[in-house]
């Protein structure tokens, strides 16, 4: 499905290998409506599979506290398999991925990458 398809603040496209790619038109300040907007956006683009993503959030100014909470929730567990971020900087990349390490073992699989071919080669490789 290459096409690209838009949801809210974000396009959305599901490549030949069945990751699901996310795009932000402009800056955001990500709520939790947008964010329950997107999984279940997710949930019916992957035909209810759990789905593996790379979202490029480089244009969302910030996430609120209740989508934090809810991006851990078994909904979205059930839903999002795991997610590969795509960051600018070196300094960035390393950061993300400490603080997603430090998040434990419970949590969705993500890690953040410089380029979309490494993200999905990660990705493919759970």
């Amino acid at each position: 499905m290459n096409k690209k398809v838009k949801n809210g603040n974000a396009v959305f496209w599901k490549t030949e290998n069945g990751i699901i790619h996310i795009e932000y038109l402009q800056k955001t300040n990500h709520t939790i409506e947008d964010s329950k907007e997107q999984v279940a956006f997710i949930k019916k683009l992957n035909g209810g599979q759990n789905a593996l993503i790379v979202s490029d959030p480089s244009k969302v100014v910030s996430i609120d506290d209740s989508s934090k909470k809810y991006y851990e929730t078994d909904e979205v567990k059930k839903t999002i398999k795991a997610i590969a971020l795509i960051v600018n900087g070196y300094f960035t990349k390393h950061v993300i991925n400490f603080v997603f390490k430090a998040k434990g073992p419970n949590t969705i699989p993500s890690k953040a990458f410089k380029s979309r071919k490494n993200a999905e080669e990660w990705l493919l490789s759970l």
